[in-house]
């Protein structure tokens, strides 16, 4: 809900822009902190890697046969 400042019409609060985002710099500042809390963090179960591993062989497979065959990138 946009909020309206003194002098300012509320045509004017719903026409303005977005604020905007932050410089990327500050998301790639974060990635260090990301990295270190999966490394500090508990390690991960044998579900949770049997599942990863099915994931990316299934990405993996679909990348393979859209290479092989082309009339599955429609």
């Amino acid at each position: 809900m946009p909020v309206t400042t003194a002098g300012q019409s509320i045509t004017d609060a719903l026409t303005s822009r977005p604020p905007e985002p932050p410089p990327g710099g500050v998301r790639l500042a974060l990635v260090p902190l990301g990295v270190r809390v999966l490394r500090d963090g508990p390690p991960l179960s044998r579900r949770a890697v049997f599942w990863i591993v099915v994931c990316v062989a299934i990405n993996v497979a679909g990348l393979v046969l859209a290479r092989l065959f082309p009339v599955l990138n429609n």
